[in-house]
C-alpha cells in the first residue's frame, strides 16, 4: 500500500512468530508496504525515534499489553495492531487499535481503512488547534472592542450629562429673562421672535436632557396612569406645550397592573411621543393603555398628517425630517422617536407605528406586567 508518494512503514513485531507470519510478511511486502521486523521489546522510545513506523504489528498476545502502553506512554502516533488466531486470555483491546485475525488480505484492508481514518483525524485536530487559536483571537478583539465600546459609553454619557447640566441653568435665566420683556412688550415683533427663538433653544436642550436621562435604565415596578401623568406634567412646563394639556385625552382601561419599567424613562418616552403627536395634529390626541396578555399595551394617537408606509421605518433615525420642510413647519430637530426607539430597546421592547396620511399615526408599544 502506497500513502502518498512514500511506502507505509510497518514494524512487524515477530517474538515467537506463529506459523503463518511469513504469509502475512510476504503479502505485505507485495502490497508496497515497507516492512521492518524487530524481535524484542526492549528500548521502545530509541526505536521509534529510529523507526518512526506508520504502525507496529504484534503477532504474539504474550507481552503486547505491556508494550503497547509503554508505545503509548511516548506517543499516540504509531498505529498499534495485534494479529493472533488465538482469542484466548487477556487481550489489549484497551491499548490496541486493532484486534485481527491472521487473514493477510484482510489485514490489508483494515490497515488501509484505520491509517486512513487517523491521517483524517490528525487533520481535524490540527484543523481544530487553528480554529481554537482564531477562537482565542476573536475573543481578545471582542474584550479589546467591549473595553472600546464601553470606554466611549462613558465618555458620550458624561458629555450628555455635562451637556444638559451645564445649559439648563443659563437657559432658565434666559427664559425668564425673555419672558418679561414679552411682557412688557406685547405685540411687539423683535420680543415674539425672542419667545420663539428661546423656546427653540429650550426644545434642544430638553432633547439632550431627555437623551441623557434615557441611557440609564434602573427596572422596576411601575404604575402606568402614574407615568402616564408624569410625562403630562413634564410636556406642560415646556413653553411650547404651555397652553396644550387639554388636548390630551388619556383612555385607561380599569385595574391596570404595574409594568416592568424604568419611570424616568418610560415618562420620558411617552413625553416625546404625545410633543410629537401635537406637533403634527391640530386636533386632540389619545393616549391609551390596556392590558394585553402577559403586557400592557400604550399608545399614544394623533389625527394629523400622517406618514407614508416609505418613511416608516426612516422617522426613528436620529435627525429624520418628514420632509424637507417639516423643520419649518413644524419645529424639531427629528430626534425624539429616535431617543424613544433608545428608550424602548433597553426596556427590551419595541415601537410600533401605524399611519395613513391625512388621517393620523398611532404610535405604540408592550411593557410586561407585574402582578403584586
Amino acid at each position: 500500500m502506497l500513502n502518498g508518494n512514500s511506502k507505509t512503514a510497518i514494524t512487524l513485531l515477530t517474538i515467537e512468530p506463529p506459523s503463518w507470519t511469513d504469509e502475512l510478511l510476504n503479502y505485505l511486502k507485495d502490497h508496497g508496504y515497507l516492512v521492518t521486523m524487530m524481535t524484542a521489546m526492549d528500548d521502545e522510545l530509541k526505536f521509534l525515534k529510529e523507526q518512526s513506523p506508520d504502525a507496529i504489528i504484534i503477532v504474539n498476545p504474550a507481552g503486547s499489553q505491556h508494550f503497547f502502553q509503554r508505545i503509548r506512554a511516548q506517543t499516540s502516533h504509531p498505529l498499534l495492531v495485534l494479529i493472533t488466531d488465538n482469542f484466548t486470555g487477556d487481550l489489549p483491546y484497551e491499548t490496541a487499535d486493532a484486534v485481527l485475525p491472521p487473514r493477510p488480505h484482510y489485514v490489508d484492508c483494515q490497515l488501509q481503512m484505520l491509517l486512513h481514518l487517523r491521517a483524517a483525524n490528525e487533520d481535524l485536530q490540527k484543523q481544530n488547534l487553528t480554529l481554537n487559536d482564531e477562537v482565542k483571537k476573536l475573543k481578545e478583539e471582542l474584550i479589546q472592542r467591549k473595553r472600546t465600546n464601553n470606554e466611549v459609553e462613558l465618555l458620550k454619557n458624561a458629555i450628555v450629562h455635562n451637556i444638559s447640566h451645564e445649559l439648563k441653568t443659563p437657559l432658565l435665566q434666559v427664559k425668564a429673562a425673555v419672558s418679561l420683556i414679552a411682557e412688557d412688550l406685547k405685540d411687539n415683533q423683535l420680543s415674539q421672535l425672542a419667545v420663539n427663538a428661546t423656546a427653540r433653544l429650550e426644545i434642544l436642550v430638553k432633547n439632550v436632557t431627555l437623551l441623557g436621562s434615557s441611557l440609564d435604565i434602573n427596572l422596576g415596578p411601575v404604575i402606568t396612569r402614574d407615568a402616564i401623568e408624569y410625562a403630562r406634567r413634564n410636556l406642560g412646563r415646556v413653553w411650547e406645550h404651555r397652553e396644550d394639556g387639554t388636548r390630551i385625552k388619556v383612555h385607561l382601561e380599569d385595574h391596570l397592573p404595574p409594568v416592568l419599567a424604568d419611570k424616568q424613562a418610560i415618562s420620558t418616552a411617552l413625553q416625546l411621543l404625545m410633543d410629537n403627536a401635537l406637533k403634527f395634529s391640530k386636533k386632540d390626541i389619545e393616549v391609551r393603555a390596556v392590558v394585553n396578555g402577559d403586557h400592557v399595551k400604550i399608545s399614544v394617537r394623533d389625527f394629523g398628517i400622517g406618514i407614508a408606509k416609505d418613511q416608516l421605518d426612516a422617522i426613528f433615525e436620529m435627525f429624520y425630517q418628514v420632509d424637507s420642510s417639516s423643520t419649518r413647519r413644524y419645529g424639531g430637530m427629528g430626534v425624539g422617536l429616535a431617543i424613544v426607539r433608545i428608550i424602548l430597546e433597553r426596556h427590551n421592547t419595541e415601537i410600533n407605528v401605524e399611519s395613513r396620511v391625512d388621517e393620523g399615526s398611532t404610535f405604540s408599544f408592550m411593557l410586561k406586567r407585574i402582578d403584586i
